[in-house]
């Protein structure tokens, strides 16, 4: 289907849950490149996009894990208007996402911590919703007229 200016968008949206397991954060992060890939998005605009989903996928990996077993990633992909719009959810802990999302610049000499700052610099929008039940993550980027 064509839709403005020469874009071709294969799909409306596509959805899958995957264990959370970081054996299996490249078949997490393959879901969204087959998504990206239908989209027929410029490449820079795609890698920018899978690098902040990198960072989202690392962090539901490491910090996101359910407290018993094994838990599972839930990833949503859609186009929103001419915006590509990513969602992420994990059935971990949760964390404070406000305190994370406002200590702006991270230390670049520290183990960890550039995620999120990561995230906002390569997204124009980073939304985070996190609780005792899980953490999403919603990612979003505008497509270029």
């Amino acid at each position: 289907m064509n839709r403005g200016e020469g874009w071709r968008f294969a799909e409306r949206g596509t959805r899958t849950a995957i264990p959370n397991e970081p054996s299996r954060a490249s078949e997490m992060r393959g879901f969204v490149v087959d998504f990206l890939t239908r989209t027929e998005i410029p490449e820079h605009v795609a890698d920018e996009v899978l690098m902040a989903v990198g960072e989202v996928v690392a962090n539901s990996c490491r910090h996101g894990r359910a407290p018993k077993g094994i838990g599972e990633v839930s990833i949503r992909c859609g186009m929103r208007d001419s915006c590509i719009e990513i969602a992420i959810t994990d059935d971990g802990p949760g964390f404070d996402a406000e305190s994370v999302l406002e200590t702006g610049v991270p230390d670049l000499l520290s183990s960890g911590g550039r995620g999120f700052f990561l995230m906002r610099q390569l997204m124009d929008r980073v939304e985070v919703d996190s609780s005792a039940a899980g953490t999403t993550v919603v990612l979003e980027r505008k497509l270029p007229n």
